[in-house]
C-alpha cells in the first residue's frame, strides 16, 4: 500500500452508514481491558509507523524528536534513536534487508543499526546552506545499498555502507520547501519535486521526463502538484495536484487517466498487485468521500457514503482481495472505532470490527502473511491486532 501523504489522519463518521446500509454484516466487539494504557502512549503523537520486511520488527517516529525500534512478538523495547539536535523528524523506515533504520529530519538523515542501535552514517540533504532545509525525505534502493536524500535544492544518492556521495539530482526551490522523493519497487526510477515531479534514472541520474504542472487558479488559490507516488508494480506514477489526480506510465511517460477534477485535499492507498486505488477526498465543503478506483479500467467502482460523513481508507490486504476502511465513532459516551472490511470481488462488506481505541491515525501496515496489522490511535498507543478478529495482541511502550 502505498500512501501519498506523510501526516496523520484522523477519518471521523457515525454508526448511521453501517447500521442503515449493511444490517446483516457480522459485527464483531473487540474491547477489552489492558493495564497502564496511559503509560504507553506518545502525547506528542505517533507517526510513521513501519514493519521490518522480514516482519520481525516493529519502527515508529515517538513524538518529535525520537524514533524507536520494538520486537514485533514480544513488545519489547529494544532501542531507541533520538535526533534532540534536529527535532523535526519526518520519516523512520527500514531497509529492504531489514539490517538498518533510516530517519529523516529538519537538516539530516541518519542510518542506524538494527542489532546495536548504533549510528552508522549521517547524510545530509542536497543543498548549499544548512539554513535552506526545511525537512529531509528518505529512501533506500531494493537492494538496500544507496540511501536517497531529499531537501530543497535536490535529491543526492549515497553509499548506504560507507556514506560516500554517488549522484546528485538537481532541483530548485520548492514552494513548499520540501523535497519529495520516492523509489520505484523495480529499483530503476527515482521521483523528485521541487517546483515540479521529474522522474529520472536511478542509474545513470539522468532525467526521464519533467511532469507537466497542473497547477490551477481555483477560486483564486493556487495549488501545487502536493504528492506523488509510484503503483507498487512501477508501471505507473500518481500524481496530487489537488484539482484531480493523473496518473502517468513510466515507460513511455504517458499520462493515461484523470481521475476526479473537483478542488479537495487527497490521500490514497494502491492494492499490493497495483490493480486498485482507493482515494480519500476533502476540501472542507459538500466533496467528502472515500471511492475504490480500478485501474485497468480508470473506472470508479465504489464511493463509501459520499456527502457529510467521512470514512476513511487505511489499507488493502497483502492480497488485494479487501479494503479497509475506519470511521471513529462516539457510541454511548465510549470512543471507539469501527472498521469495515469490503470484499472488492463481492462488492460487499463482509466483516465490521467495532475497536476498543478511538481513531486510525494514517496507514495502517499487515505483516507479509496477512495475520497482523499494526496501528495507532488517536491517544498515541501503538499497537498490533490480529486480522481474522481485530483482538490486540501487543502493545508497544
Amino acid at each position: 500500500m502505498t500512501s501519498g501523504i506523510s501526516s496523520a489522519f484522523v477519518v471521523l463518521l457515525t454508526t448511521a452508514f453501517f447500521n442503515l446500509f449493511l444490517p446483516s454484516v457480522p459485527n464483531k466487539n473487540t474491547a477489552s481491558t489492558y493495564h497502564d494504557q496511559t503509560q504507553c502512549k506518545s502525547d506528542s503523537g505517533v507517526y510513521s509507523l513501519a514493519l521490518s520486511p522480514d516482519d520481525n520488527y516493529v519502527a515508529a517516529q515517538w513524538g518529535a524528536d525520537t524514533a524507536k525500534l520494538w520486537d514485533r512478538k514480544s513488545g519489547q523495547l529494544l532501542h531507541t534513536f533520538s535526533v534532540e539536535l534536529d527535532p523535526d523528524l519526518s520519516q523512520v523506515i527500514f531497509s529492504p534487508d531489514s539490517k538498518r533504520i533510516l530517519t529523516g529530519s529538519s537538516n539530516y538523515a541518519v542510518l542506524w543499526d538494527i542489532r546495536t542501535g548504533a549510528k552508522l552514517q549521517t547524510f545530509p540533504p542536497a543543498g548549499s546552506n544548512i539554513e535552506d532545509y526545511v525537512r529531509t525525505y528518505v529512501a533506500f534502493t531494493p537492494d538496500s545499498k544507496y540511501v536517497f536524500t531529499g531537501g530543497n535544492k535536490g535529491a543526492t544518492k549515497w553509499d548506504a555502507q560507507t556514506g560516500a556521495k554517488v549522484n546528485v539530482f538537481p532541483g530548485t526551490l520548492a514552494n513548499t520547501g520540501d523535497q519529495h522523493i520516492q523509489i520505484s519497487a523495480n529499483g530503476k526510477y527515482l521521483l523528485t519535486h521541487s517546483d515540479r515531479w521529474e522522474l529520472w534514472d536511478i542509474k545513470t541520474a539522468h532525467r526521464l521526463f519533467s511532469f507537466p504542472r497542473t497547477n490551477t487558479d481555483v477560486k483564486n488559490h493556487w495549488f501545487l502538484d502536493e504528492s506523488a507516488s509510484f503503483s507498487p508494480d512501477s508501471k505507473l506514477v500518481l500524481i496530487n495536484a489537488r484539482v484531480g489526480f493523473s496518473v502517468w506510465r513510466t515507460d513511455n511517460y504517458q499520462r493515461v487517466a484523470v481521475l476526479d477534477t473537483e478542488e479537495a485535499i487527497r490521500y490514497w492507498y494502491f492494492s499490493p498487485n497495483s490493480r486498485y486505488l482507493a482515494t480519500f477526498s476533502f476540501n472542507g465543503g459538500p466533496l467528502q468521500e472515500t471511492a475504490l478506483w480500478d485501474l485497468s479500467t480508470n473506472q470508479k467502482l465504489h464511493v463509501f457514503h459520499p456527502g457529510h460523513n467521512l470514512v476513511g481508507p487505511f489499507a488493502f490486504t497483502p492480497d488485494s482481495k479487501a479494503l479497509w476502511i475506519g470511521t471513529d465513532i462516539d457510541k454511548d459516551a465510549e470512543e471507539t472505532t469501527q472498521i469495515g472490511v469490503w470484499d472488492i470481488a463481492e462488492s460487499k462488506m463482509s466483516t465490521i470490527f467495532i475497536l476498543d481505541q478511538f481513531g486510525v491515525e494514517g496507514e495502517s501496515p499487515f505483516t507479509h502473511d496477512g495475520k497482523y496489522w499494526l496501528t495507532t490511535d488517536a491517544p498515541g498507543r501503538l499497537q498490533m491486532r490480529e486480522t481474522e478478529t481485530a483482538k490486540r495482541v501487543t502493545l508497544y511502550c
